[in-house]
């Protein structure tokens, strides 16, 4: 059985996948959380919401008003002016 193997060509020239990123404006924190437990677990929702809003969620009132309070949308308002 041959195995086929491929080679990642990575060059300075096709470097542009962070210019692309959605996340390029966002804060680094945000997605390397400190823990796995207590006030971490707050922070990898919020992560979680602000990639959510990115792809394009509509959310209701409610659901805009928990975001609110928990700092996600202001989060993401943030990275949607820069």
């Amino acid at each position: 059985m041959a195995i086929a193997q491929s080679r990642l060509h990575l060059t300075i020239e096709r470097d542009d996948w962070r210019d692309l990123a959605s996340c390029r404006d966002t804060d680094p924190d945000l997605f390397f959380p400190v823990g796995t437990t207590g006030p971490a677990i707050e922070q990898i929702d919020n992560a979680k919401a602000v990639d959510w809003l990115r792809k394009g969620a509509q959310p209701t009132d409610r659901v805009q008003q928990l975001l609110k309070i928990s700092g996600a949308w202001d989060e993401y308002e943030s990275g949607r002016r820069r």
